[in-house]
């Protein structure tokens, strides 16, 4: 079940690496950037909290209702990270398009990184609701595979050259310095 809360984890810095986003008429990119690494530093911390709580949860969830609370717990879990993230999407999208040669093209790395986190949580969400709760064993490799699953979500993510792909495309802003 930590493994899980690893893979939460993973997920959001690789969402983290991308820090802008999108929408209406051009902004200073100094503005559009700190707009949106404030944005993402925000959803950071949330995804991180609930990551954090998730074990306490599940043991809770467990001790007072079995396999069905830990599924229940886990199918919460997602929805959160499914809320917050597209809760995200929508700051993005507010957020505007940077002037510049390059500002449509930050815009689309940052959405498209953050709508694959998105995509990625609900996945698990619908995974998590189809958890045993018959089995204990069923219900540990069920979450061990869709731990590996995560895991190569977020790896494709994460490797998606995010980071590479903005330099110089928007300024170096203080509120950025923190999402790496």
């Amino acid at each position: 079940m930590r493994v899980v809360l690893a893979l939460a984890c993973i997920a959001c810095a690789a969402v983290v690496l991308a820090s802008p986003a999108s929408a209406k008429a051009p902004v200073k990119p100094a503005v559009w950037a700190t707009t949106v690494c404030t944005d993402v530093a925000a959803w950071k911390r949330q995804v991180l909290k609930s990551a954090n709580r998730l074990q306490t949860d599940i043991e809770h969830a467990v001790a007072a209702g079995g396999l069905r609370g830990a599924r229940t717990t886990f199918i919460r879990f997602f929805d959160g990270l499914v809320t917050v993230t597209a809760h995200l999407q929508g700051q993005l999208a507010s957020a505007g398009t940077p002037s510049g040669p390059h500002g449509k093209q930050a815009v689309t790395i940052v959405r498209g990184v953050v709508n694959k986190a998105h995509a990625l949580f609900a996945t698990a969400k619908v995974a998590a609701a189809k958890l045993s709760v018959t089995s204990a064993t069923a219900f540990d490799k069920q979450t061990v595979k869709l731990a590996a699953a995560l895991t190569k979500a977020a790896g494709a993510i994460d490797s998606s050259g995010l980071g590479s792909s903005l330099n110089g495309a928007i300024p170096k802003v203080k509120a950025c310095s923190s999402l790496g």
